[in-house]
């Protein structure tokens, strides 16, 4: 796990702060000790590669002795659904698009539902996702700044609703690449002048989500981190999915995420799964491709960003190859290490690991004889 840069942060009408450094988990703490809400902001590290994703986590929590209603920017951050969430990056060069916000549905859209999520006391809501889609392809210094802001006509949806305006920051630093990963850059950097791209398109966006495999990068420097995001990327990450509507997928053996395997020797990339081909081999070649996939890219890179969603799928592939004791054991062991460090960092639970925490539960109570 990648030492954590922290800030905890509350504002709200009255800015009275205290501040001070926790020595055991390297954490700057701030916070607004008279508010009920608090929310706290963290980045995976303080140093990030050109073109890293970079992930962030935002924790609200109920400090207080009551019940409070907080308007939830969505289930994940790019939704926010009240538009009271506003991220901004400052530096050399920020990135041309940020993860948010993106308004999916309002008020008006969603009759007989009572907005905002209650929190009780000690509860938490916690959000981690891209800090950004377009990636930072320009070294230097950024800050990072969350905005928090309900309005206070917002009382008038439900009351009482937490009304004011929680700020938070933190600096962060992007760099240039070494090695095999400053030669990819070099080399896909090029590729963009000789395609004749235009320099605001010119964003490692395309890196990641590209659909064409047989791009002659990941042949030539297959070890480095920038290859080893693409082939992460080309996996499935099933925890945006209900995990019980996961678990009904591989028994009724349908879980298969894509119907082709990425194959360097093919045109674009890619080895059809045809359509005559009994379902059976189908989920075979897949899911023993992601295994083998997968364990090439964490044993490549002990800090893939990624890893806690491959780590599931993999263990999501072994149940679906009928191999139920191994499956439910690996995805049992990840659950323990990310617990562990969540521990040792003193940091909640990923959503990932909750979701797969979630899914353990489930398939072991369906498990148990009738």
């Amino acid at each position: 796990m990648k030492k954590i840069l922290q800030l905890n942060l509350a504002l709200a009408f009255i800015l009275i702060f205290c501040t001070f450094v926790n020595s055991k988990s390297n954490t700057l703490i701030s916070m607004d000790i008279k508010q009920p809400l608090q929310m706290e902001i963290s980045l995976e590290d303080s140093r990030f590669l050109i073109g890293e994703p970079i992930f962030l986590r935002i924790i609200f929590k109920n400090t207080s002795p009551e019940s409070i209603r907080i308007l939830d920017p969505g289930p994940i951050l790019n939704a926010d659904i009240w538009k009271v969430m506003k991220v901004t990056i400052e530096g050399p060069k920020p990135p041309m698009k940020l993860t948010y916000p993106r308004n999916h549905e309002d008020i008006e859209r969603l009759p007989g539902k009572e907005p905002g999520t209650i929190l009780k006391p000690g509860d938490e809501i916690i959000k981690r996702d891209d800090l950004v889609k377009c990636r930072i392809y320009v070294a230097g210094h950024y800050k990072v700044t969350v905005e928090y802001n309900v309005p206070q006509f917002r009382q008038a949806l439900i009351p009482p609703m937490f009304t004011g305006k929680l700020i938070s920051s933190l600096d962060f630093d992007v760099i240039e690449p070494i090695g095999e990963d400053a030669a990819f850059l070099e080399a896909f950097r090029e590729q963009l002048i000789n395609n004749n791209t235009p320099p605001e398109r010119r964003c490692y966006y395309q890196i990641y989500f590209g659909t064409d495999y047989n791009n002659e990068l990941y042949r030539r420097y297959p070890n480095s981190h920038y290859a080893g995001w693409i082939w992460a990327k080309a996996i499935f990450n099933p925890t945006g999915m209900d995990p019980s509507k996961v678990i009904n997928g591989i028994k009724l053996r349908s879980w298969i995420t894509n119907n082709y395997i990425p194959d360097l020797n093919k045109p674009y990339g890619k080895k059809e799964l045809t359509s005559g081909m009994p379902r059976e081999q189908k989920i075979m070649l897949r899911n023993n491709w992601e295994i083998g996939k997968i364990d090439e890219i964490l044993a490549l890179h002990s800090d893939e960003p990624y890893a806690e969603y491959l780590q599931i799928e993999r263990g999501l592939d072994m149940l679906a190859l009928k191999k139920e004791s191994e499956g439910l054991a690996y995805l049992k062991e990840v659950i323990k290490k990310a617990t562990e460090e969540a521990g040792a960092a003193k940091v909640p639970l990923s959503r990932e690991i909750q979701w797969a925490q979630q899914f353990v539960e489930i398939w072991t109570q369906q498990s148990k004889p009738k």
